[in-house]
């Protein structure tokens, strides 16, 4: 995941006609900051992200750049790595959320099968685990 939240700083101060004093101003931190942020010789400290995002009317998400399909892939990979009902319910409903955007997505249905794979995947694990019992008892 590539995250641009430097070059995204720039762009929207730039879109509301702001300066880096502006911002700085509002983020109580100095101009000299913004502009190191802007020309990627730092970041942000993780307690502004929620300030900068909702001061620029837009989501964190957007702020790091990140799309719908690269939080749906994290949310199907953390699901493929701990199995449980909670982590597939949240990469199910974000896979449905993208093919309701668009049902002919080629990465999205690739999630979905990546998704179900797992899932299926789960099931055996659990049969075999219990076959295995059966058979010590």
């Amino acid at each position: 995941m590539n995250i641009k939240i430097c070059k995204n700083i720039a762009k929207l101060r730039k879109e509301n006609k702001m300066t880096q004093a502006q911002v700085a101003e509002y983020l109580g931190v100095s101009p000299q900051a913004v502009s190191k942020w802007e020309q990627e010789a730092a970041i942000p400290d993780v307690y502004l992200i929620p300030k900068i995002a909702f001061f620029f009317n837009v989501s964190i998400d957007t702020l790091f750049g990140t799309s719908n399909i690269d939080t749906t892939d994290l949310l199907v990979s953390k699901y493929s790595t701990v199995r449980n009902e909670k982590n597939y319910k949240e990469a199910k409903e974000a896979v449905e959320t993208l093919l309701d955007m668009n049902g002919e997505d080629m990465k999205a249905l690739g999630l979905l099968c990546h998704l179900e794979y797992q899932r299926a995947l789960e099931f055996l694990l659990k049969s075999k685990a219990s076959c295995e019992n059966l058979l010590k008892a």
